[in-house]
């Protein structure tokens, strides 16, 4: 007669036989014993397994660069009673296993290249003891760890700035940004540091500028490789500003003339438009600019380009009335 688990269940749950319900908890009873008995006795028999555990390495050489992703993960693999595997594999916290390279002897390749070998093995005993194993440890995977290295190579690159600078109304800077210290170190490989030639700040922005601004601003090592290090790895900026005002100068355009013709402008002057700080405003003189023309013999427009080819370095132009001015060439 087919009975199935349901059934069971249903049958044990009807008020109407007690006696019956009574036989099924016992059983019930009865069997999560066995299973629990049956799971002790798994557990006291021995097992192998494998244990992994993450590496850190201590006291590489300072005057050599690490040149390889050497292994992370140590697997150890053991014999040893399934309560002790358990609670190794799943209880227990995972300390990292320290390599100390101090004493590690170096093995030199070429002129600039260097390897270690590690024997993992001999950290066999060193686990044994540090797990407290009944049994014993069969074997370690990797086998050898190797570790390679390169001459440190060091050179000094400049910093170039990747700042967004608002200013408030009529500010702006006096001369230009000045960094400290303006040049870097970068230690790397040779490889990893032939092609960097120069380093930028981090793209930052400083807004409503109306003094002079000294900040630290980290340089941006995202497009180095990683195994290249930089000191220092922030530099100084100093940002020095200055309350400015509009002003305009009228200044002749300088005659174009040669052993064969003579060019004559209309109008002769223009006037300029600039923006000059407040300590240098009595500073400009219109003897400080060079005006002069655009002229080739292919010119057909009947007008020449206006062309600043000297102005005082602590203005800033705006604006140039007129951009082109008419001309009359005189024959010699």
């Amino acid at each position: 007669m087919k009975f199935g688990l349901n059934e069971l269940i249903r049958s044990a749950k009807e008020p109407k036989d007690e006696h019956f319900r009574n036989r099924i908890y016992v059983f019930l009873v009865c069997l999560g014993i066995s299973v629990f008995l049956w799971f002790l006795i798994g557990l006291s028999k021995n097992y192998y397994g494998t244990i992994e555990y993450p590496i850190e390495y201590k006291n590489l050489p300072n005057d050599l660069v690490l040149t390889n992703s050497p292994d992370s993960i140590l697997s150890f693999r053991v014999t040893s009673g399934g309560f002790e595997l358990a609670i190794l594999k799943y209880l227990t916290r995972k300390r990292p296993v320290e390599i100390d390279l101090r004493n590690s002897k170096l093995r030199k390749i070429d002129d600039k290249r260097y390897e270690v070998l590690i024997n993992t093995s001999d950290l066999s005993d060193r686990m044994q003891n540090r797990l407290n194993l009944s049994e014993k440890m069969v074997s370690v995977s990797p086998a050898v760890i190797e570790i390679a290295f390169e001459s440190l190579a060091r050179k000094m690159v400049r910093v170039i700035p990747n700042l967004s600078l608002d200013y408030e109304k009529m500010y702006q800077l006096v001369d230009s940004i000045r960094f400290s210290p303006d040049s870097v170190e970068v230690a790397g490989s040779m490889d990893e540091i032939e092609g960097i030639t120069s380093i930028l700040t981090i793209n930052d922005k400083i807004s409503g500028i109306n003094k002079d601004v000294t900040v630290t601003v980290p340089l941006d090592k995202t497009a180095l490789h990683p195994g290249v290090n930089v000191f220092p790895e922030e530099v100084t900026v100093d940002i020095v500003v200055e309350k400015y005002t509009e002003a305009s100068i009228t200044v002749p355009i300088l005659a174009v003339e040669n052993d064969t013709m003579k060019i004559k402008t209309f109008p002769e002057n223009i006037e300029i438009t600039y923006l000059v700080s407040l300590t240098n405003f009595k500073r400009v003189d219109a003897e400080l600019f060079f005006i002069g023309v655009e002229f080739n013999d292919d010119n057909n427009s009947g007008k020449l380009k206006v062309k600043i080819n000297n102005a005082p370095p602590f203005i800033k132009i705006t604006k140039v009335d007129p951009e082109k001015v008419e001309y009359l060439v005189f024959k010699k």
